[in-house]
C-alpha cells in the first residue's frame, strides 16, 4: 500500500518483488485486484525440486515461489533429491551448482539419464562467475543459470517462463486438464502403445524411434532464444505432419522427441526411418529466404521383446543417440533387441550389464590394492589400485568381474565417466586413514579418455580432493596412450588442463617403440610412464619386445619420467630392472593384490 504516491517508493517496491502497489483504491478495487492476483496465483502452479545445501538459500527460494502458489520441495543433498524426484515429480528444479556429495554437473546428468526426467527443466544457481563453468553446466543437462544472490523477481520470472515453456513443449498446456495436441502424445499413452504393439495390435513390426537435434548448444547461441523456440515448434509439427508416427509423438525436450512406427517387416521399417532422417536433415528451417540448416540422429529399436520395459529402451536408445552425437550426428542408427543381445553375452557380461544399470554400492564393488616395489624410486607408500565388481549372492564362477568384461560395457552404456568418478571419490575417502596409518600414500588409479574429454572433471577433481582434504599428490591417474595418440595436440591441452589439480599423470598401453609411442613419452604433462614388462602383442617375440622396452625406458627417463614397470610375474626380472636403472616395479612377483593399502615399505630378497 502506498498512499503517498510516491513513484520512487512503488518503483523500489516492484524491484523488490511485490506482485501489485495500490495507491488510493476504493475497498471494491481492492478486492478485485487481489481476486484477480489469486486467479493468477492458482494458474502458476508448479511443483518445484531446490536442491541446495545452504539452509538458508532453500528456505528463501521456498519463500519467494511459493509466495506465487507453487508447490516447493527442498533436497539438502544429490542423495535426497533422487530420493523425491519419483515421489514428488517436479515440473522444474533448482539445483545448487557444488553440493556436499556431489558435483551439481554431475546430479543434472544423473537426472537427464531418467526417462521421465528427460524434459523436466533444470536451473543451476551459484556464485560461480567463471563463464566457462556456467556454460557447461547448462551444456551438460542445464538449461538456465541464475547467479547467486538471486533477486525475487529473477527467481519467478526464470522459474515461471520455463515451467510454461516445459508443458507447452510437453503438450500439457497451462493446465493438466487440456488435452493432447493432435498429433501429439504423452508418455501414458506411449507406454499403453507399446504393451498393446506387443499383443500385435499396431502392426507386424513395431519399433521405438528415438529422434534428436544435433549439437543444440552451439546451434541456439547462433539462433538466439527466441528463434530457437520457433524452430523447436517448427520441428515438432514438421513430425507430426511425416505421419511416421501414426500414435502422435511424444515430446521429451525441446529437441528430443520419441514414437512408435509400424511396418510390414523389419527391412521396410528401417527404410520408413532412414527417410525420415534424411527429409529432416536435408529440408532448410525457419525460412525460406534464409534456411537454417539442422542435423539430426534417430535411433531405433524394436519392441517386440517382452522382457524389455519402456525405461529400459528409452535408456538404450539414449546412450546410443549419445554416442551418435559424440561421433558428430547425422547418424541413422537401428539397435539389435535385448534378446539378440543376451544370446551372444557371456554369464559374465550379463552380470556385469545388470550390476552397471544400478548405483554403485559396497556389496556390488570391490577395490584392491598392489603396492608398487621402489627400485631406483625413493617412494615406498605407492599402489596400483583396481576396481571389481561383484555379483552379491550368485553361484556362477564369473561373479567376481574384471575390468576386462566391464569395462567394454561401460562404454557401451555411456557410464566410464560416471565409474571413474565414484572410483576416485571412494579412494578419496580411504586416503587419510591409509596415510595416518602409513604415512605418505599415493595411488594409482586407472581413469578413462571419456573423462579426460568431459570439460567439467578437472573442476570437480580439484573440489573433490579439497572436499577429503587430500594433496593432488596422492592421487596418480594413469590414462591409456593409445585414446590420446589420435589428436595428441588436443589431449596435450586436456592433460594440462587435468594437472592443474595437482594430481600426478601417468601413462600406459605402449605396444611399441615408434613414432607415436615416442611422442607420448614425451609429454611435458605427464609425470610417469607404464611400461609392461612382456610384449603385449603374442605375436611379438621377447627379444624384439626387450629392445622396445629398453627404448622406451632410455627415452622416458631421458625426458625426466617415472619409468614403472607392470606385470613383473617373476623375481628373476629384477635383476634385469635394476640394471635398466627403473625406478618402480608392480606384478604377482612384488605383491598380491589386497583389500587395503598395507603399512610399510615392500621387501623382497633376491
Amino acid at each position: 500500500l502506498n498512499d503517498s504516491g510516491d513513484q520512487r517508493q512503488r518503483l523500489f517496491a516492484q524491484r523488490a518483488g511485490a506482485d501489485l502497489v495500490l495507491e488510493g483504491d476504493t475497498v471494491e478495487q481492492l478486492v478485485q485486484r487481489l481476486d484477480d492476483l489469486f486467479v493468477a496465483q492458482r494458474q502458476e502452479q508448479a511443483r518445484i525440486l531446490i536442491v541446495d545445501d545452504d539452509r538458508s538459500m532453500a528456505l528463501f527460494c521456498q519463500t519467494v515461489l511459493g509466495h506465487k502458489g507453487m508447490t516447493t520441495r527442498t533436497a539438502a543433498s544429490a542423495a535426497q533429491a533422487f530420493e523425491l524426484l519419483a515421489e514428488f515429480r517436479p515440473d522444474l528444479i533448482l539445483l545448487d551448482l557444488y553440493l556436499n556429495d556431489m558435483n551439481g554437473i554431475e546430479v543434472a546428468q544423473l537426472i537427464r539419464e531418467r526417462p521421465d526426467m528427460a524434459m523436466v527443466p533444470i536451473l543451476f544457481m551459484s556464485g560461480e562467475e567463471n563463464l566457462d563453468q556456467r556454460f557447461d553446466a547448462i551444456r551438460m543437462g542445464g538449461d538456465d543459470f541464475l547467479l547467486k544472490p538471486v533477486k525475487p523477481r529473477h527467481l519467478i520470472a526464470s522459474v515461471s517462463s520455463r515451467v510454461r515453456r516445459s508443458r507447452q513443449l510437453a503438450g500439457l498446456g497451462e493446465r493438466d486438464t487440456l488435452n493432447v495436441p493432435p498429433g501429439r502424445t504423452d508418455r501414458s499413452t506411449l507406454v499403453h502403445d507399446l504393451a498393446r504393439s506387443r499383443r500385435g495390435e499396431l502392426g507386424d513390426c513395431v519399433a521405438l524411434v528415438l529422434l534428436a537435434v544435433d549439437d543444440v548448444p552451439n546451434m541456439a547461441h547462433r539462433l538466439g532464444f527466441v528463434r530457437t523456440g520457433d524452430l523447436a515448434q517448427q520441428i515438432v509439427t514438421q513430425i507430426v505432419l511425416e505421419g511416421v508416427f501414426p500414435g502422435g509423438v511424444c515430446v521429451l525436450g525441446e529437441f528430443s522427441l520419441l514414437g512408435l512406427a509400424a511396418a510390414s517387416s523389419e527391412g521396410a521399417l528401417r527404410v520408413v526411418c532412414e527417410k525420415l532422417q534424411a527429409r529432416l536433415q536435408g529440408r532448410g528451417w525457419l525460412s525460406a529466404e534464409v534456411p537454417e540448416p539442422v542435423s539430426f540422429s534417430l535411433v531405433a529399436l524394436r519392441v517386440d521383446d517382452h522382457s524389455s520395459g519402456i525405461d529400459e529402451l528409452m535408456s538404450r536408445l539414449s546412450h546410443r543417440l549419445l554416442d551418435a552425437q559424440d561421433q558428430g550426428g547425422g547418424q541413422s542408427v537401428w539397435l539389435p533387441t535385448a534378446t539378440a543381445l543376451r544370446s551372444a553375452q557371456t554369464p559374465g557380461e550379463l552380470l556385469a550389464r545388470a550390476i552397471l544399470k544400478r548405483p554403485l554400492i559396497a556389496e556390488t564393488t570391490c577395490i584392491e590394492f598392489r603396492p608398487l616395489l621402489p627400485i631406483q624410486g625413493q617412494h615406498a607408500g605407492q599402489y596400483l589400485a583396481r576396481l571389481r565388481l561383484v555379483a552379491p549372492r550368485s553361484t556362477l564362477a564369473e561373479s567376481v568381474i574384471d575390468a576386462d568384461t566391464y569395462v567394454p560395457i561401460a562404454r557401451e552404456i555411456h557410464m566410464l565417466n560416471r565409474l571413474d568418478r565414484w572410483l576416485i571419490d571412494a579412494l578419496a575417502r580411504r586416503i587419510p586413514t591409509a596415510a595416518a596409518a602409513s604415512g605418505e600414500i599415493r595411488i594409482l588409479v586407472p581413469l578413462s579418455a571419456d573423462s579426460l574429454d568431459e570439460p567439467a572433471f578437472a573442476d570437480w577433481l580439484l573440489a573433490e580432493l579439497r572436499k577429503h582434504q587430500i594433496d593432488g599428490d596422492a592421487l596418480a591417474l594413469l590414462l591409456d596412450g593409445r585414446d590420446l595418440v589420435a589428436d595428441l595436440p588436443r589431449s596435450t591441452r586436456l592433460l594440462d588442463n587435468l594437472q592443474t589439480t595437482g594430481a600426478r599423470i601417468f601413462l600406459r598401453g605402449f605396444a611399441d617403440d615408434g613414432r607415436d609411442a615416442m611422442r607420448l613419452l614425451r609429454l611435458p604433462s605427464s609425470y610417469g610412464n607404464v611400461i609392461g614388462l612382456h610384449a603385449p602383442d603374442p605375436a611379438m617375440d621377447a627379444a624384439t619386445w626387450g629392445r622396445c622396452r629398453a627404448r622406451l625406458v632410455a627415452e622416458s627417463q631421458r625426458h625426466g619420467k617415472i619409468v614403472v614397470i607392470d606385470r613383473v610375474d617373476r623375481p628373476e626380472y629384477l635383476s634385469d630392472l635394476f640394471r635398466d636403472n627403473v625406478h618402480y616395479a608392480v606384478g604377482s612377483a612384488v605383491g598380491d593384490w589386497q583389500a587395503e593399502p598395507s603399512s610399510g615399505a615392500v621387501v623382497m630378497s633376491l
